[in-house]
């Protein structure tokens, strides 16, 4: 964060303080939701938030009522359980699998 403080009609003096007020709004449409990886995104979503221990498909511009069981930190998994989108790259997984073990969830390839 960067801010400039222009100096007024009296000098600073010794002990002067400043507050400074910072929102908390998130301008991400998808903000506190699970959406899917997709790793051509630029919204967030390239980077993957945990690893999905079901099937949960939510119908288009509608929120799944339903809970979902997720991977997120300390976990252990194995690479040949994951269910990768069609498509995606073995240099694409890379990067992902890279961003989970950041997160705490190492995924075992053996």
């Amino acid at each position: 964060m960067r801010f400039t403080i222009a100096d007024g009609g009296n000098d600073f003096a010794a002990g002067d303080r400043f507050e400074i007020t910072v929102s908390g709004a998130d301008i991400n449409p998808n903000a506190g939701k699970a959406v899917a990886w997709d790793p051509t995104a630029s919204d967030g979503s390239e980077v993957p938030w945990g690893i999905a221990a079901t099937a949960a498909e939510a119908q288009d511009g509608v929120d799944l009522d339903i809970g979902l069981v997720v991977l997120r930190r300390d976990a252990l998994c194995f690479a040949n359980g994951i269910v990768w989108p069609d498509g995606v790259t073995d240099a694409q997984k890379a990067v992902a699998l890279q961003d989970l073990e950041k997160q705490g969830i190492v995924v075992r390839t053996t």
